[in-house]
């Protein structure tokens, strides 16, 4: 499960660690409310699932949902992993382009 992943959640002192960075100190900086992604844990959950599938007899293609979450980092981040976009939309399209 994710909350057992080292590194992605931990407990240190008094101290909520996000990826290593403590809560605090995000929210210090970016103001909150704050949603908070771990680059390294989501490169890990789409290399476990391109693996994980990849033993399929067909050629596989990961899309990513655009309308999950549409920010603009999480996508450059998910397309440099490989993932393509499921647009529903001409402005998730556009917003994908």
């Amino acid at each position: 499960m994710w909350w057992n992943e080292p590194d992605h959640l931990t407990v240190r002192g008094d101290q909520l660690l996000i990826g290593g960075v403590a809560a605090t100190r995000l929210a210090s900086q970016f103001g909150t409310p704050v949603y908070v992604y771990n680059a390294d844990r989501m490169a890990r959950s789409y290399r476990q699932l391109k693996e994980g599938l990849s033993s399929s007899r067909r050629p596989i293609r990961i899309l990513y949902a655009l309308k999950a979450n549409s920010n603009r980092h999480i996508l450059r981040f998910l397309a440099g992993q490989g993932a393509g976009v499921d647009a529903a939309s001409i402005s998730e399209a556009t917003e994908a382009l």
